[in-house]
């Protein structure tokens, strides 16, 4: 392949990418096949396609995406651990074990993650029989812990209430959390909180993953992680710290089509709420800025800037690229000014926090009267996404930065809940696992 037809697959890969990242799936996935077509060698689009069939619950279609990336490169592990899940899902654990059994972890395979999905896909009675000795010999060195004695117990007594979640996730994979969460862990000394939206006590669960169990408020619907560190799981493990993770983020923030269609949505809400944007004078602030990019926007189109970072890095980022001082720090540290802003920024942060209710809190008081808050967060209803879609490791439950899990229904109550006015909503990759925006005025 020369030069010429290289630029020309390139050009074609990152057109099909825009319209995936835009919410046009089935447009990608038309646009990957006929790639594949033309250069069935091209590894990328192979692995592209294979991942939005994926996310459209097609994992006996990705199967094949993934067969042919692992004739041309043997070795690739996220091939195999993506071809490994397929087959989970499909209900073939032989082979889906035999996989993960194989891989090392390497790349952007989470070590802990690869044990979790390893521990699922084992036949139940190998695994109980393999796992005897040592249950009983961890759990006898903490049956002295009263704190562990009460979770255990109170893991039996919501038994009932698990049971949805076991259906979901599997037996297996409600062991693996009760050993990860109780025995190779102390997972189980944070506190359980009532619903941080309603206030309520009594929930079911829905998943278990790993060291996690997500439940439902039985009274407004949000659905959350039962047990939550302070503040986050990015700062609990310093996640924005990372080489890793800063190179995977900045391959979106510097990309200009996802960039740019971010924008056109952001600018489509305020046409409709009639208010121009940028706010031409007025002052911005971010929660979650990043390195800043979309600060500089605004700023380029007339507004004063503010942002509030938990990575030391991104902070630096944004003066280095920018020229922005953005603030360290946590939402629940920051100490927030009285009505000094227009409009109060948050993408796909909310999630990620122990308690998104202070956020809110939070911005009602940064805001001046009729002041804007805006807000992009992951909003599939992931009880019922089809399998491969709830492990996913972006907007799934595989994704265990994530402590609360937002729908079209649930967020917009916290706004009615903290006096915003909902002015417009947006939505995208409704195919897929969506995104949505919400567009509050203060009142």
């Amino acid at each position: 392949m020369n030069d010429s037809q290289s630029s020309e697959i390139q050009s074609a890969l990152d057109m099909a990418l825009g319209k995936g990242r835009t919410g046009q799936v089935s447009e990608a996935i038309q646009d990957l096949t006929a790639l594949t077509e033309r250069a069935p060698d091209f590894v990328s689009g192979w692995g592209h396609k294979g991942y939005l069939l994926i996310l459209t619950g097609r994992p006996d279609e990705a199967l094949s995406c993934y067969r042919r990336i692992l004739e041309l490169e043997p070795e690739n592990e996220e091939a195999k651990f993506r071809m490994a899940e397929c087959y989970q899902v499909l209900g073939d654990l032989r082979s889906a074990h035999r996989i993960y059994d194989s891989l090392t972890g390497a790349g952007s395979i989470a070590p802990g993650e690869l044990e979790a999905r390893k521990a699922a896909s084992e036949p139940l009675l190998t695994r109980i029989l393999r796992r005897i000795p040592m249950v009983a010999l961890q759990g006898l060195r903490k049956c002295g812990d009263p704190t562990f004695s009460k979770g255990i117990l109170g893991e039996i007594a919501s038994l009932g209430r698990s049971a949805p979640g076991i259906r979901n996730a599997g037996l297996s994979a409600y062991l693996t959390y009760l050993n990860r969460q109780y025995l190779q862990s102390d997972w189980y000394r944070y506190p359980k909180e009532p619903c941080d939206l309603c206030g309520n006590t009594r929930f079911r669960a829905t998943y278990f993953l790993d060291c996690q169990k997500s439940v439902r408020c039985e009274t407004c619907g949000l659905e959350t992680v039962e047990r939550k560190p302070p503040d986050s799981m990015d700062v609990l493990y310093g996640h924005y710290e990372l080489d890793s993770t800063i190179e995977f983020f900045e391959e979106m923030w510097n990309d200009p089509i996802q960039f740019e269609a971010r924008v056109r949505r952001i600018q489509g809400l305020f046409t409709e709420s009639g208010v121009p944007f940028p706010i031409q004078g007025g002052r911005a602030f971010e929660f979650g800025c990043g390195q800043g990019h979309l600060l500089n926007r605004l700023r380029e189109g007339g507004m004063e800037v503010e942002g509030l970072e938990t990575s030391v890095r991104l902070v630096g980022d944004c003066k280095r690229l920018f020229e922005i001082e953005a603030r360290y720090g946590t939402v629940a540290r920051y100490e927030a000014p009285l009505s000094q802003f227009d409009l109060v920024l948050g993408f796909h942060m909310l999630e990620h926090l122990d308690h998104p209710s202070m956020l809110f809190e939070k911005a009602r008081q940064m805001l001046k009267p009729n002041g804007y808050l805006l807000l992009e967060v992951p909003i599939p209803d992931l009880e019922k996404c089809s399998p491969i879609q709830k492990l996913d490791r972006i907007y799934g439950y595989g994704n265990l930065g994530h402590l609360y899990y937002f729908t079209k229904e649930t967020l917009p109550k916290y706004f009615e809940k903290f006096g915003f006015e909902m002015t417009g909503t947006y939505s995208y990759a409704e195919e897929g696992l969506g995104s949505g925006g919400f567009l509050g005025r203060r009142v």
